[in-house]
């Protein structure tokens, strides 16, 4: 809990006395309370403060008093107090009999109240002040607010070492993952409750967090699993998390552990995650959302001690180092299961037609980008069956595109990957041509008349004549269309 922290004015009225308060000289006599303070009573106790300025500024000396009585209150009850005084009135003693306000910015729980100036005495010597303030302070308030504040104290200790001795008693019962949780919040009431040495308090405790920690196993039950690109896994990943070996162990339940993943959302990659639980024996099961790409990935589970760590991450930086210690022995504890999703394309029977067009969208008379896309899938073994260019399509949507190719090729195939590559621009440099285009590829499911896939790629050539440059910026691009659609296609 962070330490609350209260702010609080007294005002020390120096009325007019109906004894002398009036600032002696150098020569006169201190009276005997500045050097023999009274004796305390049934009643009250009585505290000296003394301030003093070289410089002779009546205000400084003023406030180093103020500031000294009241040190001398707080030490008696057993706290630590900083005090910035205001003078409100002008430095002058008549102003400062008026008032003077005393503005407490304190670290514990302190309470000062019922407490009066009874006298003053000022010295003058050397060009330099002194003033001494007696101060009166009620017994019974005064005792009742020192047993308030070490009943604050006491349970400031109770606080920590209870959630310490709890994190024991749960380690002892084998809630392993439960006692690293109450060890960290042990940790950090040390640091923020106010016990005397916090940093021991606070190493001891995430000492025995890491000590729980490594006790901790986490045993992959399965891995190397295999599917197909656009299917679900016939199978679950499967961990187990136990103290002790696989065979002789003791399964965890309830532990949570954090599950890293690939996921393709909208044609993007990306890193997902998930927290799951296991269950009463230790064991958890991840289904991986259907892959929509191939080749190898990996999942990768660890204990998730994020929340437990995340307070701790707010404190000093002289605790840092303590705090990085188990962040790291957390992360030692994670599995990462390997997988391979392949893809299924290369056995269903495929028409390919790709049209190249010049920069004005007119067809040419080359088809080098569909020599590069054919021979990257020939090459991986592809049913491909290379369909009549038909320029027609470039004024078609993709709606009457793929009805068009239902109506003229279902018969033959089950998808047709088509698509459209263009001349952007083309530059002559020191004799030779350099070639931009791009091209746009796509692959429709005759079957349920969707469009399973779609790319968009830009290539750059350089060539000794126009046509050499062209030729080859357009067959770069249907390369690199083969590769994307070996990676990627279901």
């Amino acid at each position: 809990m962070e330490k609350r922290i209260r702010v609080f004015t007294i005002l020390i009225i120096l009325g007019v006395f109906v004894f002398s308060c009036a600032s002696s000289s150098s020569g006169s006599k201190a009276p005997a309370w500045v050097s023999n303070p009274p004796t305390e009573t049934d009643k009250e106790f009585f505290f000296v403060g003394m301030g003093s300025d070289p410089g002779g500024q009546l205000a400084q000396a003023e406030q180093a008093a103020a500031a000294s009585i009241l040190g001398e209150v707080t030490r008696y009850l057993g706290v630590r107090i900083t005090s910035d005084i205001t003078v409100e009135a002008q430095a002058t003693i008549t102003d400062f009999e008026q008032r003077v306000t005393e503005n407490i910015r304190q670290e514990s729980q302190a309470q000062v109240s019922d407490f009066t100036i009874v006298d003053r005495w000022v010295s003058r010597e050397a060009g330099g002040v002194t003033i001494y303030l007696l101060g009166r302070y009620d017994r019974r308030a005064l005792e009742a607010e020192k047993a308030r504040i070490q009943a604050i104290f006491l349970e400031q200790q109770e606080a920590s070492a209870k959630l310490e001795r709890e994190a024991g008693d749960l380690e002892v019962e084998g809630s392993y993952y439960a006692a690293v949780v109450k060890y960290c919040e042990a940790a950090l009431s040390a640091v923020t409750s106010g016990v005397e040495n916090p940093g021991i308090k606070f190493e001891r405790n995430i000492n025995k967090a890491k000590a729980v920690i490594s006790k901790i196993n986490l045993i992959p039950l399965n891995n190397n699993l295999t599917g197909n690109s656009g299917e679900a896994l016939k199978e679950d990943f499967k961990l187990q998390v136990l103290v002790g070996t696989q065979t002789l162990g003791q399964g965890l339940s309830g532990v949570p552990v954090l599950v890293t993943y690939k996921e393709i959302r909208s044609g993007r990659s990306s890193v997902q995650s998930s927290v799951i639980s296991t269950d009463l024996e230790g064991v958890l099961r991840f289904t991986l959302p259907v892959p929509r790409y191939v080749g190898k990935e990996q999942v990768t589970m660890m204990l998730d001690l994020r929340s437990a760590f995340e307070p701790l991450e707010a404190l000093p930086k002289e605790y840092q180092e303590q705090v990085d210690s188990i962040k790291i022995a957390a992360a030692s504890k994670r599995v990462i299961f390997n997988y391979t999703i392949i893809s299924r394309a290369s056995s269903i029977p495929t028409g390919l037609m790709m049209v190249d067009v010049d920069r004005s969208g007119n067809p040419t008379l080359r088809s080098d980008t569909q020599a590069g896309l054919q021979e990257s899938l020939t090459a991986a073994k592809f049913l491909l069956q290379i369909l009549p260019q038909d320029n027609a399509l470039l004024n078609l949507s993709d709606g009457e595109i793929i009805a068009r190719f239902k109506e003229q090729y279902e018969q033959g195939v089950k998808r047709v990957i088509y698509g459209f590559a263009q001349i952007r621009d083309f530059q002559e440099s020191s004799g030779s041509y350099i070639v931009r285009v791009e091209g746009t590829v796509k692959v429709v499911d005759l079957e349920t008349g969707n469009i399973i896939f779609t790319d968009n790629k830009i290539r750059s050539s350089r060539g000794a004549n126009i046509n050499s440059a062209l030729s080859a910026a357009f067959k770069s691009l249907g390369t690199t269309f083969g590769e994307s659609l070996l990676n990627n296609l279901p």
